[in-house]
């Protein structure tokens, strides 16, 4: 049977409404590059704007300005996912004011809007105030109940990251990692091993340290903290609920093959107070959880809310412990699109695969269809629902009128998957998926988009995690 022209024209017109109803949402700015107000010209090659969102590229770069010294600064723009690059013309210069300016005329593929004006100004003249400490935690001679604390330093301005590493130590020698706050001015020291109970440490910070502007602190500093005599309970076991053990950070640095779905148990020795009770764990990042406890309080089971991320570590704080887990085992891969082709008519075989504004020539066709190539953790499927759901066509301009009609499983067909047995990722096998099509083309090549949105969810609960888009026949 034949579908009237007018009822394609108006599922066409109704799912591009609906897409652009669902994507309704104002454009802000993420970031910049540079983030700082004060940076080396030598330290900088480029401007970076982050959008919440996939911009229309010519209205954004038209609603783009940089002004040096109050004079407008040609150059070259380039995109990177959702960041927009600048590279001005003979590059930056010492001693200047630039201003950053993006109008609210940038707008998303979707006609949304900036949704305010949107103006950072820098120089790259370098200030000459020193760096200052202003507190660190723990604080000069205070005693702590914790076995492997963070030790933090706070700071007054942004701080050259590189240069804490070498100003950093702490007596008696403690192995542990670095890292900062996203301002830049907060260090962190982590331990990866407990320190001793009932010791003093003194930590120091050399004048070696230096803020962006390469101002060294003043003088060398130091303070000094110590450790209770003793930890009235420990933690006895942690693992998962199927049986496996993880380990401290004491003892290894970090536990691999972690499920992204997986449940934990910990027990205790001694008497558990009130306090672990009713926040038994502490995770970093944080992820929801719930916790249950057994009737004599000395066996705590967690549960996450939501599937973790994988290839993500987490660290799980228990009493004062630190277990690093990576959730990187197989069976928790997210569903990968490695590739697709398009057929034209299949009593007349020709495979043309797509790719990012690639050319591709549409007839009208009943016997039209797609095949598309996905990777997925061993043992998962997709369920045709899911893939009917998550798979859109979308005519940019031009009259072109792409429709599914049904999806079938290409094993069964004669004619089978030209790009079948691509080599596939660690611990996944290939799954393909053949979506027939009726097609129906104009005189002019149309712009032509299949969006595959990143709720596509296999058998086992991952999903794709970011949508995946290829335009083919861009203007």
């Amino acid at each position: 049977m034949r579908i009237p022209l007018f009822l394609i024209f108006f599922i066409i017109s109704g799912c591009s409404m609906i897409d652009e109803y669902l994507n309704m949402n104002e454009v802000t700015i993420t970031g910049t590059v540079p983030s700082e107000k004060f940076i080396r010209a030598n330290d900088i090659d480029a401007i970076v704007v982050d959008f919440s969102g996939d911009m229309e590229k010519s209205k954004t770069e038209n609603a783009f300005s940089l002004c040096r010294n109050s004079s407008w600064v040609s150059g070259r723009f380039s995109w990177k996912k959702r960041s927009l690059i600048f590279v001005p013309d003979g590059g930056f210069t010492p001693d200047s004011s630039y201003e950053i300016s993006v109008s609210s005329n940038a707008e998303d593929r979707y006609g949304n809007s900036l949704s305010e004006n949107f103006i950072f100004a820098f120089t790259t003249s370098g200030e000459t105030d020193e760096p200052r400490i202003i507190s660190t935690t723990p604080a000069d001679n205070e005693i702590i109940d914790s076995s492997s604390p963070v030790i933090t330093a706070a700071f007054s301005e942004k701080i050259k990251e590189e240069s804490f590493y070498s100003a950093f130590s702490i007596t008696p020698d403690v192995k542990g990692f670095i890292s900062f706050s996203s301002t830049g001015e907060e260090a962190y020291f982590t331990p990866v091993e407990d320190l001793q109970p009932g010791r003093y440490y003194k930590v120091e910070i050399s004048d070696s340290l230096k803020d962006l502007s390469g101002n060294n602190l003043k003088n060398n500093f130091s303070f000094s903290f110590k450790t209770e005599e003793s930890i009235p309970f420990s933690v006895k076991w942690f693992g998962n609920t199927e049986g496996s053990e993880y380990y401290s950070t004491a003892d290894i640095p970090v536990n691999n093959g972690v499920s992204c779905r997986e449940s934990f148990l910990v027990s205790f020795e001694g008497s558990v107070p009130d306090s672990i009770k009713l926040n038994p764990v502490t995770v970093e990042p944080y992820s929801p959880y719930s916790f249950s406890w057994n009737n004599n309080f000395s066996e705590c089971k967690i549960t996450f809310s939501g599937i973790l991320e994988f290839e993500n570590i987490y660290e799980i704080i228990i009493n004062k412990k630190r277990y690093r887990l990576m959730t990187d085992d197989p069976s928790s891969r997210p569903p990968v699109l490695s590739g697709i082709t398009f057929c034209g008519d299949r009593m007349n075989p020709v495979f043309e695969k797509l790719a990012l504004n690639s050319s591709i020539s549409f007839l009208s066709s009943d016997n039209a269809f797609f095949d598309l190539y996905f990777h997925l953790a061993e043992g998962a499927v997709l369920n045709d629902y899911t893939i009917f759901n998550s798979v859109d066509f979308l005519t940019v301009n031009g009259d072109l009128s792409v429709v599914q009609k049904r999806i079938i499983n290409p094993a069964m067909e004669s004619l089978p998957p030209p790009l079948a047995g691509t080599p596939a990722l660690p611990g996944t096998s290939e799954y393909i998926v053949r979506i027939e099509c009726t097609v129906r083309a104009g005189i002019d090549p149309s712009v032509f988009r299949i969006i595959v949105d990143s709720a596509l969810e296999d058998s086992s609960g991952s999903t794709l995690g970011e949508d995946e888009v290829i335009q083919v026949n861009s203007l």
